[in-house]
């Protein structure tokens, strides 16, 4: 955050990809929604929250739960890789284009396909916090691209609905940093 920039204030978007990232057993679709949108907001106040997958193959309730926390639900049918993943990424370019930093993306979601458009977006200093949904080691290029990695667990209280059958411990919130990063990473949820 610039010099004069209120942190508190600073836009934050929340991209959330529901078919690497299914919903939880426990808290339930509005108990989710809300953790995440309580978590975004330790980096300032969210302008957007959107959540992708195949609506159709949600029942009403689960509809119902994402809708009444404020998430706006973007069903992207056809093939679960491209779909949903195509309008996320437009999302997060449009959300750039609207909003300049300093801001922060929160993205939910375990694509590898995610991080070039979130390193170019690391580089343009956007702040980038990643939660991860699986229990996997959370090295590789798309966690990487990100200033800050949490663990789904850690931030929703749930398991993974299919963890991998390789299961490291929990992660910890953890600042990353990038290549040719300017040292802005950021701590995890307080």
């Amino acid at each position: 955050v610039g010099e004069g920039d209120d942190p508190a204030q600073s836009p934050v978007g929340v991209f959330w990809d529901l078919s690497s990232c299914a919903l939880g057993r426990g808290l339930g679709t509005e108990g989710l929604s809300r953790s995440i949108a309580r978590s975004a907001r330790a980096y300032g106040k969210v302008h957007a929250f959107k959540a992708y997958g195949e609506f159709r193959r949600l029942n009403q309730e689960i509809r119902q739960g994402l809708h009444s926390t404020g998430a706006v639900l973007v069903d992207a049918m056809g093939d679960r890789g491209q779909g949903h993943m195509m309008a996320l990424m437009l999302d997060v370019l449009l959300f750039a284009v609207d909003v300049k930093p300093p801001a922060t993306l929160v993205v939910i979601s375990d694509a590898q396909d995610l991080s070039l458009i979130l390193n170019r977006l690391g580089q343009r200093k956007y702040r980038l916090v990643l939660i991860h949904p699986t229990k996997r080691a959370a090295e590789s290029v798309l966690t990487e691209s990100a200033d800050v990695v949490l663990d789904w667990q850690e931030v929703t209280g749930e398991e993974p609905l299919d963890p991998p059958e390789e299961e490291a411990a929990p992660g910890r919130a953890r600042a990353r940093g990038r290549a040719g990063s300017d040292g802005r990473g950021g701590g995890g949820f307080g």
